[in-house]
């Protein structure tokens, strides 16, 4: 999700049924969530470490078993060989990990861990794959969300706006992590878009910190779960139904206008025909040189929903959310309300 002025997709139409709720006791907010650090540290050949004092230890069953400290006035360096992870200062190595080992680092006195000049909360894991390391941090979801408000809402809105966008992004998060989509990376939650933006301890604010604090625990919930609170930049002028967006129908997510954004903005973006072989190739179509494109389908909301590619061998379809992947190999496409802006350059 970008950050710009966020306006909430949620758009309750049965207000009387969504509630907002405690965390249950499954999803406290003492319990710790897993950030995959995927923007800036996975699979580094080296990640450098600049506190002068950190303790060592293994990631168990949501704790930390420490094993020693270790101190180098000259930071620390972690890096991966044969799937084990080792920490060094300079070319001495101070510490290697078991193969499979959850190898962590935390600050002897409680503070923040910095990769580099990032800040971090909790705990740092390093996870080896061959010969690269990846960083995940592990930390309370408060303490997450203390960097992801700021980072998708600004900091200066007024403080009901950012103590309702906490309770959306703790209910997005509490959603991703059940459904698991990063499990299999070792972790809960990437720090990009695809979950939320997390940047970690250095763009928290004594505003959003406060919304979050304020808001400690409470989610949204209908028909007694969790709903799945998307949010956005920019609407285009109206929300979609959503299951024009991901197939399926949530009674509480329905096309209704934007009562703010009148006049929308709206991108455009020039592609040439054989940019458009390239990207429906990327995406496995086998429709030979792309030479005629169409839009197929609206949603009621006039936002795109289903576009057709024309080649010399066939032809291929695209619906729904697929479609910005499909324009990823290329650079991103923007789809604004009724507004489909794809011009043919010539090649």
């Amino acid at each position: 999700m970008n950050r710009l002025f966020k306006f909430f997709g949620i758009f309750i139409t049965c207000a009387l049924a969504v509630l907002l709720c405690s965390l249950s006791t499954s999803a406290s907010a003492s319990s710790l969530i897993r950030v995959g650090l995927v923007r800036e540290f996975q699979n580094r050949d080296v990640i450098n470490i600049s506190n002068t004092q950190i303790t060592i230890g293994v990631g168990n069953d949501g704790g930390f078993t420490p094993i020693r400290n270790l101190n180098s006035a000259s930071g620390f360096s972690i890096r991966a060989t044969g799937g084990r992870v080792f920490i060094q200062s300079g070319n001495s190595i101070l510490h290697n990990f078991d193969t499979g080992a959850n190898a962590q680092i935390v600050a002897p006195d409680g503070g923040f861990i910095y990769i580099g000049d990032n800040p971090f909360r909790g705990a740092i894991e390093f996870r080896a794959q061959g010969n690269w390391v990846s960083a995940i941090n592990v930390l309370t979801i408060e303490e997450y969300l203390y960097s992801v408000v700021p980072a998708e809402m600004f900091p200066n809105f007024h403080l009901e706006a950012l103590k309702a966008h906490a309770v959306a992004a703790r209910t997005f998060a509490y959603n991703q992590i059940m459904a698991g989509g990063h499990h299999a990376q070792g972790f809960d939650l990437c720090d990009g878009v695809h979950c939320q933006v997390y940047n970690g301890a250095g763009n928290e604010h004594e505003n959003t910190t406060r919304a979050v604090s304020e808001t400690s625990g409470l989610m949204l919930f209908y028909g007694g779960e969790t709903i799945l609170a998307t949010y956005h930049s920019s609407s285009g002028g109206a929300t979609d139904n959503s299951e024009d967006v991901w197939f399926e129908a949530r009674p509480y997510l329905r096309s209704v206008n934007s009562l703010v954004e009148h006049e929308p903005l709206v991108w455009t973006r020039t592609f040439t025909w054989a940019q458009l072989t390239q990207a429906a190739n990327a995406a496995g179509a086998d429709i030979g040189s792309v030479n005629g494109f169409s839009v197929s389908r609206l949603a009621v909301s006039g936002n795109v929903t289903e576009i057709t590619l024309h080649g010399t061998d066939g032809n291929w379809t695209v619906n729904r959310e697929p479609i910005r992947n499909f324009f990823s190999p290329i650079g991103m496409v923007y789809i604004i309300q009724k507004v489909f802006h794809l011009v043919m350059a010539n090649q």
